[in-house]
């Protein structure tokens, strides 16, 4: 009896002890989905100016994306200072920014990978007690990038107004760079950190790539050849930038321009060939004199607004049209280093050709 009464009482305890560990269980798990406040260590659980520079000026990084950087990290702080700092703030950031941020989508997924990067070395820095950036994924890229860019005829017309220029200072750096942007497509943070030392006058140019430390040999069209000559002739360059920034700031001036400098000067050349026409921001900074641009000198007027970096996309394209969708090729040419990238220019110059033959097939039908 008594071994029988020992049997029956222990298994009349066992679903005591499953029902407590299933408990257990589903707390934790309850646990898991709050938010846990993340410890600021030796900063009252906010994030100062002061403190995101310094961060900032830590990483390893080029002193150009450090810039850029510091551009993008104060929505991040505010909103952080804003909500707090909990395990939840990098995510709820992220959906902060597709659903409320008026801007695109691009600046948007720039803002959080600079988040990204920051959170990382708070966390490295012991300034964050965990890295709450892991699980969530990145802003996804959207079909607004299958995009062809500039129009041969609107490349001609580029092209036509820099004809047109003399020969200042000024007018030779532009030239230099929109040769460099139409007949090799180099983006702008490749532009901004070209050195004269990067330049060989035989016909060599090293690109430092996007996400590179090391440069890269690249043989230069004849043409962009003779513009950067002439711009190193005309602004008596030795060493360092090789667009240097022709600010009015001590500290800027004679430096690397930065990639939003850069931007803002083949935006104003779009603008004066007609190519382009202005955004809303610039109609205001121009109204304010912040601004001043010359008038197109051709017409007629642009009737759409091309980026900067529109001309990147429009060279693309036309390698993708010249090698008839040849990925390597393309892919080396343009310095992508992965081929789905290259793919979505080949699948937009594709479409053009599917869109031609489709009309052709149904040419008969008249309505």
């Amino acid at each position: 009896m008594n071994k029988k009464s020992h049997k029956r009482g222990t298994a009349e305890r066992r679903p005591t002890k499953r029902s407590t560990s299933r408990t257990t269980k589903k707390t934790r798990k309850n646990t898991q989905n709050k938010p846990s406040t993340v410890v600021l260590r030796e900063h009252s659980g906010v994030i100062t100016p002061d403190i995101a520079r310094e961060v900032l000026e830590g990483i390893d990084t080029t002193q150009a994306t450090k810039i850029d950087y510091a551009k993008h990290i104060t929505p991040f702080t505010d909103f952080g200072n804003r909500v707090g700092w909990n395990s939840h703030v990098y995510r709820t950031y992220k959906q902060w920014l597709v659903e409320h941020s008026n801007v695109s989508a691009s600046t948007q997924r720039k803002r959080l990978v600079v988040a990204r990067v920051f959170l990382r070395e708070l966390h490295y820095l012991g300034i964050l007690t965990k890295d709450i950036t892991v699980g969530t994924s990145s802003i996804p890229t959207h079909n607004k990038h299958l995009r062809v860019g500039l129009s041969q005829r609107e490349q001609k017309k580029v092209a036509s107004f820099l004809r047109s220029l003399g020969n200042s200072k000024e007018d030779a750096r532009l030239k230099a760079i929109l040769s460099l942007a139409l007949l090799h497509g180099l983006r702008g943070i490749e532009l901004v950190r070209l050195e004269v030392r990067h330049f060989d006058p035989a016909g060599i140019l090293h690109v430092q790539q996007k996400g590179s430390r090391d440069t890269e040999p690249m043989v230069l069209n004849r043409k962009a050849r003779i513009a950067i000559n002439d711009h190193v002739a005309t602004s008596g360059l030795k060493d360092g930038a090789l667009f240097p920034s022709h600010s009015q700031r001590t500290t800027s001036k004679g430096r690397h321009m930065t990639t939003d400098g850069m931007r803002r000067i083949i935006q104003q050349c779009l603008i004066e060939s007609g190519v382009s026409e202005k955004s809303a921001g610039e109609v205001t900074a121009e109204r304010e004199g912040r601004v001043k641009y010359r008038k197109p000198r051709t017409a007629p007027r642009a009737n759409r607004r091309v980026s900067a970096h529109g001309i990147r996309h429009g060279h693309i394209s036309s390698l993708a049209r010249a090698f008839k969708g040849d990925l390597l090729k393309v892919g080396k040419l343009s310095r992508h280093k992965s081929i789905s990238s290259v793919r979505r220019y080949t699948t937009a110059v594709e479409l053009e050709g599917l869109e031609k033959e489709s009309e052709q097939v149904f040419e008969g039908l008249n309505f």
